[in-house]
């Protein structure tokens, strides 16, 4: 039987007894309706490893395991992968980061676009990302990743290009190409995968990013929506790496 994995945010030992926060254990006791004696997973996003834990008392708001044992688990992509992905509305958006986070993305930098449709700012931007970051903690604990995803603050276009890391290969989306990118990928490290929101890319935003050295790049013949880019181009970029075989 599948043993549950959960986020913890805290240093963890074999032997310990940790109290887990409110949110995890409601998951726990609440929803999975875990009973004393159950055995979950544990990781903290400071180390390749999770840990077996014994519920020891089980409780909604603050339920206490005890570590048992300590098992090494590299999962990440030797390919380090930065996605610039275009905010867009609705769930879209939920969808692109939670399954970039499940193929392996190792950094998100939600971007706004000329094309987004959607306004982030002050309070709605602070829960929108917030909300953005319990989907990569439940996402790591789906996909058995050990490390999150990082979270970036949303920023807007031109101050995103300019901030980048020019030694990463910078992969763009563009529909209006039909350039490959298999060449950079076997040759790099980092890679920063720019994707657009809804309608693509505007035409100067284009010609900003090759402005600024990144490639044109294209995923084939069809246009592919805004959140099946995402898991397109994360699987193309892994498969390219090794990371998929």
């Amino acid at each position: 039987m599948r043993r549950s994995r959960l986020y913890c945010d805290q240093v963890l030992n074999v032997g310990d007894e940790v109290t887990l926060d409110t949110v995890t254990s409601h998951h726990l006791c609440t929803v999975l309706r875990a009973q004393q004696g159950s055995i979950v997973l544990l990781f903290n996003n400071r180390e390749d490893a999770e840990y077996e834990a014994e519920l020891i008392k089980p409780h909604k708001k603050n339920a206490c395991v005890r570590l048992t044992q300590r098992v090494e688990c590299f999962r990440e992509s030797s390919l380090y992968i930065h996605l610039y992905q275009g905010v867009s509305r609705g769930d879209r958006m939920d969808f692109a980061i939670q399954k970039a986070t499940e193929m392996g993305a190792h950094e998100i930098t939600p971007v706004l676009c000329e094309r987004s449709q959607i306004k982030l700012s002050g309070e709605r931007g602070k829960k929108k990302r917030a909300h953005w970051q319990q989907i990569i903690i439940s996402a790591c604990q789906q996909s058995g990743r050990c490390r999150l995803a990082k979270l970036n603050a949303v920023q807007h276009f031109q101050e995103a290009l300019l901030q980048r890391d020019s030694q990463s290969v910078g992969l763009f989306l563009d529909t209006q190409t039909s350039q490959s990118g298999d060449a950079a990928l076997r040759q790099a490290q980092r890679v920063d995968l720019w994707i657009g929101p809804e309608g693509g890319f505007d035409p100067t935003e284009v010609q900003a990013a090759q402005d600024q050295g990144l490639a044109s790049v294209s995923l084939g013949p069809r246009i592919l929506r805004t959140e099946t880019a995402a898991i397109a181009a994360l699987t193309y970029c892994q498969l390219i790496s090794g990371d998929i075989h």
